[in-house]
């Protein structure tokens, strides 16, 4: 009787340890996991506001950017042209055409030279970032806040960019597309 007390103590007890072992390698490969998509997240960020300071216009980038954020900018893009072939063809061919100018993935128009992630949010959806950008050339202008939504697209994808109120008069990057295209169509 005793030895089976001891037999099924011993039982519960390595069920137990079994239990707390997997509980602490699942706790171990979510961390690692939210490090891997913070690394991902981070990499796509400075690939974007590194293309926007050099002039490589990462709006065209069908890996940072989601299918709906690229075809709004292509529909700028050809606004841009269509109205530089008409200005060439006018009476007044040095006129400027309609365009896009400064930055167009932050509420800065400079653009950003650093930023940091202060929180990574997972919205079953979506993950919303939230970043505190600044631009060192500009001493002035206090740091600011955006909020960056990712998507899974064929991989992870910035499907918008939230601008700081108090920065830019736009509220998000798809509704400065969007404006942008709906304007100058009318035009």
């Amino acid at each position: 009787m005793k030895a089976l007390k001891v037999r099924k103590l011993t039982l519960i007890g390595l069920f137990v340890s079994i239990i707390a072992c997997n509980q602490s390698k699942s706790t171990e490969n979510l961390k690692s996991e939210k490090d891997y998509s913070q690394e991902i997240i981070n990499s796509m960020l400075n690939k974007m506001y590194v293309g926007d300071l050099e002039s490589k216009y990462p709006l065209k980038d069908t890996l940072l950017f989601s299918k709906e954020i690229v075809e709004l900018n292509k529909k700028c893009d050809s606004l841009t042209i269509l109205d530089s072939e008409r200005i060439a063809t006018s009476k007044n061919p040095s006129d400027k055409p309609i365009q896009r100018e400064g930055s167009n993935i932050s509420s800065f128009y400079e653009g950003v030279t650093d930023f940091k992630i202060k929180e990574i949010k997972e919205n079953g959806e979506n993950i919303e970032v939230l970043v505190t950008l600044s631009n060192k050339f500009y001493k002035d202008q206090k740091p600011w806040n955006e909020k960056i939504i990712f998507i899974t697209e064929g991989g992870l994808k910035i499907d918008n960019i939230f601008f700081d109120e108090k920065v830019n008069i736009e509220s998000s990057l798809k509704n400065n597309l969007k404006r942008f295209s709906q304007e100058k169509s009318n035009n």
